[in-house]
């Protein structure tokens, strides 16, 4: 009888084990709902373009006069702050903003009021370029083609 209580009393103490190990590894039900809804609050917010995705939009051929406005548009709210100058010089971050100039205001479907509507945002997002971005947007204009 020893022996059979014994074995019944290390059999509870293994169900009690068992028990304790899946309560303390499993997270509340609380916090599993908490994550779900942070995942999918997440993939409903809409995902903001890189810089050189919307660059490409400008850089391709193929691309409406609306598609380069929703493009700009984007560019002047996400990426429309240049990295601050290095004393007198300007930061080698506006090297991006340049070439972009370029490209859009020598694009066949890009028309006056959005190469002004840009130039405008530019400057007023980053007064401290303001000669460098009229004199990116003179020279990409007298190379329009």
């Amino acid at each position: 009888m020893n022996s059979t209580l014994l074995l019944g009393l290390m059999i509870a103490l293994l169900v009690i084990l068992i028990v304790l190990v899946l309560v303390l590894t499993s997270e509340p039900k609380a916090k599993k709902e908490a994550k779900k809804k942070a995942e999918q609050a997440a993939a409903s917010k809409p995902r903001i373009p890189s810089f050189d995705e919307l660059r490409t939009v400008f850089k391709s051929k193929n691309s409406s006069t609306e598609e380069l406005i929703k493009a700009y548009e984007l560019i002047v709210k996400h990426h429309g702050t240049i990295k601050d100058k290095l004393g007198i010089r300007v930061n080698p971050h506006f090297d991006r903003y340049m070439d972009l100039i370029f490209t859009m205001t020598r694009h066949k479907s890009a028309n006056t009021k959005m190469i002004i509507g840009f130039e405008k945002e530019l400057i007023s997002k980053n007064p401290k370029y303001e000669r460098e971005i009229a004199d990116a947007f003179n020279r990409g204009l007298s190379s329009r083609v």
